[in-house]
Parts: structure tokens; sequence; C-alpha cells
């Protein structure tokens, strides 16, 4: 079955911090804690349990917040009023702690556009670090719980070192590097993880403009740049 994850404490604060001919600039603070894993227990030491962001929203449209985007047609409709006026989410920092010690810092900037499977273009880079600590962690658990209920935990810590590259300049440091192309590609570090993200039920990988179903995302999910509830602005 599909993963339910809950959270003790959620906090998103979110400011207007200028608006330019219709267009707002958004300041975004949120934090999370408390973060657990009902359906898949074996990742509990990798799933983070705090989150930390902070990220500014530029040239969200006014006339975003007017559409009913409860269809098809009004996500494509608020996508596209976000496209035209060139939404982007810069990403200032994102700080990630999971109980395995596994830590995770990024920044990153994506443009909106209506290329499926992520309807951004830009770049996110994330560092991992404690990975040798969190995998000696997993490695001594793993012979006290057994190998069904840690193995999964360590493959996947062992699959996320695969794909990282190390940070020449900081020793114990893993660099991803997440491209998403105009074209709708994604690559970690050069190497194309388009098929994974279809995997994962990120849309279609053709390249085309088929829209999700469903409520938009809210940040930091990186597909449109959309902005998190706000109180309506007084005219």
């Amino acid at each position: 079955g599909k993963n339910t994850l809950s959270v003790g404490n959620l906090q998103m604060k979110n400011k207007i911090a200028n608006i330019s001919n219709k267009l707002l600039t958004i300041n975004v603070v949120g934090s999370a804690d408390g973060i657990k894993s009902y359906n898949a227990p074996a990742f509990t030491d990798i799933i983070p349990q705090t989150a930390n962001l902070t990220a500014t929203i530029r040239n969200m449209p006014m006339e975003y917040f007017t559409i009913n985007q409860s269809t098809q047609e009004g996500q494509q409709k608020a996508r596209a009023a976000q496209v035209a006026a060139g939404t982007q989410i810069q990403i200032d920092s994102l700080d990630l702690n999971s109980p395995s010690g596994l830590k995770a810092t990024g920044t990153g900037l994506l443009t909106a556009t209506n290329v499926s499977p992520t309807y951004n273009t830009g770049n996110v880079t994330i560092n991992l670090t404690n990975m040798a600590d969190a995998i000696a962690k997993l490695q001594t658990q793993m012979g006290k719980n057994g190998m069904a209920n840690t193995g999964p935990a360590m493959m996947a810590i062992m699959m996320l070192q695969g794909m990282g590259q190390a940070a020449p300049d900081k020793p114990g440091q893993t660099v991803y590097n997440i491209n998403f192309t105009p074209d709708g590609q994604v690559t970690i570090n050069g190497q194309n993880m388009t098929v994974l993200t279809k995997m994962l039920g990120m849309g279609k990988t053709d390249g085309t403009t088929a829209p999700k179903t469903g409520a938009t995302p809210s940040i930091p999910t990186p597909t449109a740049p959309t902005a998190p509830a706000m109180t309506p602005l007084k005219k």
C-alpha cells in the first residue's frame, strides 16, 4: 500500500514581500518535526524526522489565487498563468534530519513550465552528511533486528551513496546535483532519472503537457511552483 506519514508539528509562515505589476514576491518559512512513517517501518531510520525550509517565490501572478483549481482545466489555467509570469521558487535553505544521523541540506531555483513530469526547469543541489555513520548504525541495527526490519533502509542508503558524488573539499559530504531540463528530463549528477520519476508517479515522460489530477501540490514539491494558501488581498 501507499506510505503514510504523520507530522507531530507543522508550521508555515508566508509573507508578501513585494507587489509589482500584479506579481507577488512571497517569503516562505516552514518547519516540521515528529515525522513518522506508518506503512514503511523498515525505512523509519532514514526518513527525515525534522525538516526546515526557507524559500522565496517570485513573479507569482495575483490571478493565480482567483482560479478554481478543483478541475484539470483550472489547474492548467493556473499553471499557464505561472508560466506566462515566469514564476520561480528559490529554495534558500532546506534542512532534513533522520534518526540514523543522516543530514541533508539543499538550495535551488525552479521555474514553472508546462512540460511534464516535473512542470519545472532548473536545478536543486542536495548535500548529505554523516553517510558513513548512518550506514554503520544501520549495520549494527541489522545485526540486532534482522534483515527484514533494517535491510530495506540499508539498501536505500547504499543506493543513495552510489548515486552521489563525494565533495572534494568537504570530507564526509555527498553531493547530488538534480537538474530539471526544459524537455521534462530529470538528471542526478548527470545520470538520467526520468524513468524513476515515472515509476514514482510524477506523470508522463514524453514531454507532453498532460496535467496531474487532484489538488495542486504545495511547496516544496517540485511540480509547478505553487504558493501555500494565504489570506486574500484586500482591494
